[in-house]
């Protein structure tokens, strides 16, 4: 279990990635709220920092579909990352 720093949501924003038995899965916090914001990354909260928080949600999108990864975030259900012609997607497990 690792505890990876993912700021833009609020300044010491984290995720947690889990990795066992050759599967990932990442606990996302508030780093989405929605799915459609996996779409359309730009999509955020007012609060938001919003470059820091694009590269943040750009580095998970990375690491998931590399890993294959489970995602939970605080407002969704679980799912995974897919890669759609428009883009990346969010798909419920």
């Amino acid at each position: 279990m690792t505890a990876l720093a993912a700021p833009g949501e609020s300044p010491g924003h984290q995720i947690v990635r889990v990795h066992s038995g050759g599967q990932t899965l990442y606990c996302l916090g508030d780093l989405f709220h929605h799915a459609v914001e996996v779409e359309d990354i730009k999509l955020m909260s007012n609060w938001c920092d919003a470059l820091t928080n694009t590269k943040s949600r750009q580095e998970l999108i990375r690491a998931a579909l590399s890993e294959d990864a489970v995602l939970v975030a605080a407002h969704m259900s679980p799912g995974r990352l897919t890669v759609s012609s428009d883009g990346p997607r969010f798909l419920t497990v």
